[in-house]
């Protein structure tokens, strides 16, 4: 998770123009998650989430250095999606990001409530 944070801290420090205007749009959030956000997003990930997520995706479009496009990844969801979820439930548990996964770009993705 360091790894996603500080990407995302230096990723518009140059830009003050951006920077000016994310923190606008950052304002109008509370600055402490409540109870039940807490709760929300404590639960682990689920197939679901990352299915609805995959759904949204644009199909010709390759997100990371690997080549893979969400076309393909659509079509073997069925076999990789449930390694994927324990994956990324195996990451929020222990904080690890393994390094090739430092390499990719990162989507945030919602938790439904």
């Amino acid at each position: 998770m360091n790894a996603a944070s500080n990407y995302m801290s230096g990723l518009y420090k140059k830009d003050t123009k951006v920077r000016h205007y994310i923190e606008n749009y950052l304002a109008k959030f509370p600055k402490r998650l409540g109870d039940d956000d807490r709760l929300l997003l404590a639960k682990p990930i689920t197939l679901e989430e990352l299915t609805c997520e995959l759904d949204e995706a644009l199909g010709d479009k390759t997100p990371g250095e690997d080549g893979i496009s969400m076309k393909c990844l659509k079509n073997l969801w069925g076999v990789c999606g449930p390694a994927l979820v324990k994956e990324a439930n195996k990451i929020r548990k222990t904080g690890n990001l393994p390094k090739d996964f430092q390499r990719i770009i990162i989507t945030l993705i919602p938790k439904h409530v």
